[in-house]
Parts: C-alpha cells; sequence; structure tokens
C-alpha cells in the first residue's frame, strides 16, 4: 500500500458510534449468519467473512487487525456485533461490488467478459473500491473484462450513463489504462458525431475531460462538436452569413438543463474563429522548407510545390464545387496524397510522365508535420489550460 495513503483506510481512525443497531437494514444477499465481520455502509449492515478480506488486502488485515488473539465477541469490540459494526465511507454499490467478487461463482467471472451478460456499473465500483483498498488481483482483473468489452465496441452503453462513463475514464486514466482510456474517449466522440444535437454527449464528455484533466480530448471535443453541426462546412467558411456558430453556441449555453458557462461559450467562438482562420491560409501555398543540399530547390522544387498544392485543392475540392472548409480534414487528404503519389517536377524536360522533384522526401515529411502539428495544438486553438 502506498504509504500516502489516506488515513481513512486505517482502523486507527476515529470515527462517531453509530447509532443503535435496530436502524440499519441488513444487506438482502451480504448478510451471512457465519459471517466473522460486520461493517456498516451507507447505512446498511453487512457481515462477511474477514478471511476473505484479508486474504487480497493487506489494508484490510490492518483494518481487521485486533488488539489480541483470544479477544472474545462479547468485548464489545468493533466488527464483532450488528451493535458494533466497522464503519467504512464506501457507498453501497462499491462495497456491494467487492462483496459480490469475493463470492461470484465462476460462471459469473466469465460473464463478465461479455457485453450481453456483463455488469459494467457494477466492475466500475469494484475498480474503485479495489484501488481503494489496494486489491490490485480484483482492480487488473475488472479492467481486463472491461477492456474486453470495449474491444466489442460496446463500452458507452454497457455502462448505462454518461456518469459511469467518466467515473471509468477517470479510473482508467489514474490507473494507466491508456488503450482503454483511449477506447472511452474514441466511444464518446462518435456519439457527438452521431448525435450532433444532443447536449448529453457533448456536455458530459466536457465534464470528463476537464475532472480528469485531458487536454487533447478536452480539444477533440469541442472541435468534433462544431465539425459535426456544420460550422465549419464549406458554405459557413465562405459565406459568413450563413455561420451558424452562433446558433450552435446558442443551443448549448442557454439550454435551461445544461451547466455550461462563458467560459465554454468562449471556448467555441474562439476554436471556431481559429481554425476558419487557418483554413483560408490553406488556399494559399507554404512556403518550402529550406534544402541547402538541394541544387535545384527554389528553381524546380518550390515551383512545383506550389503547383502541387492548387492541383490538390483543385482535386480534392471537385475544381471548387465542394470545398473543404474543415482545415484538420483538409491536411488529412494532403498528408494522403503525398503519401501515395510522387510531386512531379514541372520544370523538368520529359515526354510523358514528369519526374518527382528531388525533394519529394522533404516534401512528404513537411506535410505530416503539418498535420501532427495541426493535432498537437488543436487545445491552443480553443484556449484550453495546459
Amino acid at each position: 500500500m502506498d504509504a500516502s495513503a489516506p488515513a481513512s483506510l486505517t482502523k486507527a481512525e476515529p470515527m462517531s458510534p453509530p447509532p443503535p443497531a435496530a436502524k440499519y437494514a441488513r444487506d438482502t444477499d451480504y448478510y451471512y449468519h457465519d459471517g466473522s465481520c460486520v461493517f456498516l455502509v451507507g447505512g446498511r449492515l453487512f457481515k462477511i467473512h474477514r478471511s476473505q478480506l484479508e486474504r487480497h488486502s493487506n489494508v484490510f488485515k490492518t483494518i481487521l487487525a485486533t488488539p489480541a488473539e483470544d479477544m472474545k465477541p462479547t468485548s464489545g469490540l468493533e466488527g464483532f456485533s450488528d451493535e458494533h459494526p466497522i464503519v467504512r465511507e464506501d457507498s453501497v454499490a462499491e462495497f456491494r461490488a467487492l462483496c459480490w467478487v469475493i463470492y461470484a461463482t465462476p460462471a459469473e467471472i466469465v460473464d463478465q467478459f461479455t457485453s450481453t451478460k456483463a455488469d459494467v456499473p457494477r466492475m466500475i465500483s469494484l475498480i474503485s473500491v479495489t484501488h481503494k483498498y489496494d486489491m490490485p488481483g480484483y482492480r487488473d482483473w475488472a479492467f481486463s473484462a472491461i477492456n474486453k468489452i470495449a474491444q466489442a465496441g460496446q463500452i458507452q452503453p454497457s455502462c448505462k450513463s454518461w456518469e459511469n462513463l467518466q467515473q471509468l475514464l477517470d479510473l482508467s486514466h489514474k490507473s494507466k489504462q491508456f488503450e482503454l482510456a483511449s477506447r472511452i474517449q474514441f466511444s464518446w466522440i462518435k456519439s457527438i458525431e452521431k448525435s450532433p444535437k444532443a447536449l448529453r454527449p457533448f456536455t458530459s464528455a466536457l465534464r470528463a475531460a476537464e475532472n480528469s484533466k485531458l487536454r487533447g480530448f478536452h480539444a477533440q471535443i469541442y472541435y468534433t462538436y462544431l465539425r459535426a453541426n456544420g460550422a465549419l462546412s464549406a458554405r459557413a467558411l465562405y459565406d459568413p452569413a450563413s455561420s451558424s456558430i452562433d446558433k450552435i453556441v446558442s443551443h448549448v449555453t442557454e439550454h435551461p438543463s445544461v451547466d455550461i458557462g462563458d467560459t465554454h461559450r468562449l471556448r467555441l467562438y474562439q476554436g471556431f474563429w481559429s481554425l476558419t482562420q487557418l483554413r483560408h491560409r490553406l488556399d494559399t501555398p507554404p512556403s518550402l522548407n529550406g534544402n541547402a543540399q538541394c541544387a535545384v530547390h527554389a528553381t524546380a522544387c518550390q515551383p512545383s510545390w506550389e503547383a502541387w498544392w492548387k492541383d490538390f485543392l483543385a482535386e480534392a475540392q471537385q475544381g471548387g464545387k465542394q470545398r473543404i472548409g474543415d482545415p484538420g480534414e483538409l491536411l488529412l487528404k494532403l498528408q494522403q496524397i503525398a503519401m501515395k503519389k510522387p510531386i512531379a517536377n514541372i520544370t523538368a524536360t520529359s515526354f510523358g510522365t514528369l519526374p518527382p522533384v528531388p525533394c519529394q522526401a522533404q516534401i512528404q515529411t513537411q506535410v505530416c508535420a503539418m498535420k501532427k502539428t495541426f493535432d498537437e495544438n488543436l487545445a491552443e486553438r480553443f484556449m484550453i489550460p495546459v
């Protein structure tokens, strides 16, 4: 157990004595009359076998330690009776999840790897409580089961609520389960794309990103929401009068059931402005990076690069009939074409197909770097703090 573990995990912590046991109900599933230890959690009594807890957790060994081996249950020691339970500050759902896993049957264990049978909310509670009590075996098993469901693309519906998904993302990030965290983020982004007018996927994703301090995910949420709602369409980009950004921002910030404030509204506007300015700049070929080793860099590679850029815009946008308003989409297409098709040297005197420019590899590197820079700096466009 980490030395910095909170004092609430030790037996020495002073706790207010609970009211008489008659005020509390016994849990219907996890009050075993042959159990050896009574817990009071969230106003509910649990009586389970201490060996099941001590076997998997040094924290519980400390909590359940007795002053003397021959201590009798009649002494009034905590945990031996309903009148003197061990009080824990876990939620009932978390403690029930812990009880479930220590008594689960093999069939119940196997079921957790199938989305149609698994109880993912319970597994999330299990991860939370086993993290608290330093039970890595159970925690890692729960993560592996949820990962299996996430790989099948069923993580969002299996969580049953956005709040559960938010908690799972936070636990995954804190536990360095980065593959699962990425799948959760991907699922959330797809939900926003699928239902752009629905506010719950968008606003719950914002809360999750802010709580877990996931800056890249935070930026992707805003970016995806703008794209999905048409704010980065060609019409909005080249005809300011038709821009839907005001309607989009108003829809989010003025809805009575949504807790979105001025900061979020400002980020939507700032991101929209920054992205549209970038897209306008991309209508002009950027300068090709210098190459001192290329003798014809200025006379052949640079003009060929500029001609290729203009041809790319015409081809990708069907001669202007279907303009691409999203700079991220434009840069992605640019990268795909640059890696697939050589850039012709327009200054070469050749019959048939023109040879590629000498700086072909450098151009490919520069184009890939442009897309990478766009992705890495997306958070700055929405003024998301580090």
